[in-house]
């Protein structure tokens, strides 16, 4: 299993299985705060990465169904919906600095 986070110095990755703590921040809030990383970036280059993790968080957490309330899938759907804006803003904004003809 990969697992994706984002640190102050950057984004990592991990191979291997999850300790206690880990596989607690991918059931718990983590999703949230790379959430939060993604709409807050603003370097073009960084925020394909971004969101990927935090799409990749989104996904963990809903895959372990059992224990997610409706108040957080609930902010699950606007996180996706908001990620998938983004997405598209960003694609577009990565054309608009290619230039015409490219």
């Amino acid at each position: 299993m990969v697992h994706r986070a984002w640190h102050s110095s950057g984004f990592s990755a991990r191979i291997g299985g999850t300790s206690p703590s880990q596989d607690s921040a991918v059931s718990g809030n983590h999703w949230r705060e790379l959430y939060q990383a993604a709409l807050r970036e603003v370097d073009l280059d960084q925020l394909s990465k971004r969101l990927k993790a935090a799409e990749d968080a989104i996904h963990a957490r809903v895959s372990r169904d059992v224990d997610v309330l409706d108040d957080e899938r609930i902010a699950i759907q606007s996180a996706i919906s908001a990620l998938d804006i983004l997405k598209a803003v960003s694609r577009r904004s990565g054309r608009a600095e290619e230039g015409p003809g490219s």
